[in-house]
């Protein structure tokens, strides 16, 4: 494998469907969508279209990677399917990243400085999506289901900033609990850029056997069929 890799990124996890090509941290092509509903119907064509602007084929990847949650149930399964299958039709390694990672990755060392960071995404139910990251990006605690009241107790000493779709609620909520914190100005999604640069850096550690393994949260919002219900 280069020094560079050539990594296609996937990100159909939440609001955003977005594909990129990266050669390491050099992007070569990228498309991005905001849509709540038809990632599965815009990701394929998305993916011939970056490609092709990149001048690019199947054979010239080095690796997918591809957004494993959290999110929604849809979006993490379409993105898993897509890339699982491309994957293994052109032999090529997948890896999975999760949304907290990619976001982030998305904090400039010049809006990150020397302070720590809490990821909080919203839900479509009660709480919210959160983890916290120390100062060298590295995982704080396990992603976890949090409510306003617990989001304070997730973060390390010192400054926050706090990044994520949620990220304007949990700013209110840290900072009622006393702890100093700001808003990150740009990282408020995943983008499939960071999805595919951070699989690039684990290509270069030698870090590349992380299975896309789905990252849910919450179990399916789903009620079994039973007697006189239909499934």
């Amino acid at each position: 494998m280069a020094s560079s890799p050539r990594v296609l990124g996937l990100d159909t996890a939440m609001s955003v469907c977005s594909v990129a090509l990266c050669e390491g941290d050099r992007v070569l092509a990228n498309r991005r969508v905001v849509m709540e509903r038809g990632h599965a119907e815009a990701l394929m064509p998305m993916v011939r279209d970056v490609l092709e602007a990149a001048d690019c084929a199947f054979r010239d990847l080095d690796l997918i990677a591809v957004t494993n949650g959290p999110g929604t149930f849809t979006g993490i399964r379409i993105g898993l399917a897509a890339a699982k299958g491309m994957a293994m039709t052109a032999s090529l390694p997948l890896v999975g990243v999760t949304t907290f990672e990619a976001i982030v990755h998305a904090v400039g060392e010049d809006e990150r400085g020397d302070a720590s960071l809490l990821v909080v995404l919203a839900t479509k139910s009660t709480g919210y999506y959160a983890q916290a990251f120390s100062r060298e990006r590295k995982p704080v605690n396990a992603p976890c289901v949090a409510d306003r009241n617990q989001l304070a107790g997730l973060v390390c000493e010192g400054e926050v900033v706090v990044a994520g779709d949620g990220a304007r609620d949990g700013l209110e909520a840290l900072t009622a609990a006393g702890v100093g914190a700001r808003l990150c100005e740009r990282a408020f999604a995943a983008d499939a850029i960071h999805v595919a640069q951070i699989a690039a850096m684990g290509t270069r550690s030698g870090e590349i056997s992380r299975a896309p393994v789905p990252l849910y949260l919450r179990p399916p919002a789903t009620t079994l069929a039973g007697p006189g219900r239909r499934p």
